[in-house]
């Protein structure tokens, strides 16, 4: 892959955060209705693997509020957003070969 494609998704600075998503999701994301939960922190303790928190028993949230358009979001964030005709190529291509921190937590919906 050549370098300007490399360039693309380090974004301008070397900590900026950069996500790229495949034209194909791209009505699915800008159509998405997000909510995010709050909980009470008592019963959470973070998961030495993966970093996530969890809770051994069920927790009721304390409420729940619409995110917003996510687009937006992503701009209030500082994140630079890529939009990709084949996103598991740039992953091949570039991503993994290269060793840049990026999740490909979503790469198996590609094809749903």
């Amino acid at each position: 892959m050549p370098a300007f494609v490399l360039s693309l998704f380090r974004g301008s600075d070397d900590d900026k955060r950069v996500a790229a998503i495949q034209w194909d999701w791209l009505d699915r994301f800008l159509d998405c209705e997000l909510y995010a939960y709050r909980f009470d922190a008592a019963p959470f303790r973070k998961n030495p693997v993966g970093g996530g928190w969890i809770s051994e028993q069920n927790v009721a949230p304390l409420d729940m509020q619409p995110v917003g358009p996510l687009l937006d979001k992503h701009r209030e964030a500082s994140v630079e957003f890529r939009i990709v005709t084949d996103l598991k190529g740039v992953w091949d291509d570039v991503i993994r070969q290269r060793d840049i921190e990026f999740s490909g937590i979503r790469l198996k919906n590609l094809d749903s």
